[in-house]
């Protein structure tokens, strides 16, 4: 948030597992999908849980992996509900028939369910998730949560595979009837990292990519568009609340094994849930002081707009191993970019 550094995030992202049914091409999990490992057991979640209530943790945003693969998922959902915690899930979708989206209906503060939708056909989509068929379970849990009235997001991440079917993808969403479009570049983490060259968009094609949203979020109400992009400020400092980078503020993130992050794309630990209570790790985590602290470097440590966009601390990391360098993305500087 522009300005103000809170004591505790209002939104933590969560892995609840690292299990998935799928093998995604640009996946950020550095754990085989198939192997849960040592993960936080049930009564170690229901711990999580009570702290983040105790610290007026706003809302937590259930993924994985795939969050359905583990067999206590409602009785995760049901907990954090009844203590009064909002829940934002997102899915692959494969697990979403008539039966699941009832009993998830019945969860009151489930305020969206989200559906990952990475192409505008069966032969992307099916090719980046790794899976046959992917496209039609994602097709039919958005209709299945969108008839039975649950807030409905579609969730892409944008990469070379995908980035000219953008357009065809938002209206397919807005065919659907989903309320919330939301969108993320292509991080290069984990397994993603190893195809990093054939899925990482360029620069130039990544503002113009940009440009859409913006012009997108002005002009059209159909949809309400939440765009995982700090740069975005490049066009809309002026016209839109985007207070930049939230790493390590207002977000924080924790691992299916544990680990607390600023943000679930940078893969460095706080410390662990298991060793210390949340407020520890949080409150005097060097990582995330140096984060808040925003002692950029680069052309992020100059820039006149630094403290509406402040770049994304993961692209820095993950493309220069500079956490505080400059976004390897940023075009503010590009005399073709039409800033408003």
């Amino acid at each position: 948030m522009k300005g103000i550094n809170l004591k505790y995030p209002l939104w933590i992202s969560w892995e609840l597992t690292s299990k998935c049914n799928y093998s995604c091409v640009h996946c950020r999990m550095d754990i085989p999908c198939k192997n849960t490992g040592n993960e936080l057991s049930t009564d170690e979640i229901i711990e999580c849980i009570n702290q983040f209530a105790d610290l007026g943790i706003y809302q937590i945003g259930i993924s994985g992996g795939e969050p359905f693969m583990r067999s206590d998922i409602l009785e995760i959902l049901e907990y954090a509900s009844n203590k009064n915690i909002k829940i934002a899930i997102t899915t692959n979708g494969f697990f979403l028939d008539d039966k699941n989206i009832r009993k998830l209906k019945k969860i009151e503060n489930i305020s969206l369910i989200q559906v990952s939708l990475d192409g505008s056909n069966e032969e992307t989509h099916d090719y980046i998730r790794q899976y046959k068929g992917a496209y039609k379970s994602a097709i039919n849990a958005i209709s299945g949560l969108v008839s039975e009235g649950i807030t409905t997001g579609v969730v892409t991440t944008v990469m070379k595979l995908n980035i000219d079917q953008v357009p065809d993808i938002t209206k397919k969403v807005k065919q659907l009837g989903v309320s919330i479009y939301g969108a993320r570049r292509f991080m290069p983490v984990g397994k993603g990292n190893k195809l990093r060259d054939s899925l990482l968009i360029s620069k130039e094609d990544y503002a113009r990519h940009l440009q859409y949203w913006s012009d997108k979020k002005i002009n059209d109400s159909d949809l309400e568009y939440i765009i995982e992009e700090p740069l975005l400020s490049i066009f809309e400092s002026e016209k839109h609340s985007n207070s930049g980078c939230p790493a390590g503020n207002s977000y924080g993130a924790i691992t299916s094994l544990g680990d607390i992050r600023a943000c679930i794309f940078i893969p460095l630990s706080l410390g662990n849930i298991r060793n210390k209570k949340f407020s520890q790790i949080w409150e005097t985590s060097d990582i995330r002081n140096k984060i808040i602290g925003r002692a950029f470097e680069g052309k992020c440590s100059i820039c006149n707009i630094k403290e509406n966009c402040s770049g994304c601390r993961a692209a820095a990391y993950a493309i220069n191993n500079d956490l505080m360098g400059e976004d390897p993305f940023c075009f503010y500087d590009n005399p073709l970019v039409n800033k408003k």
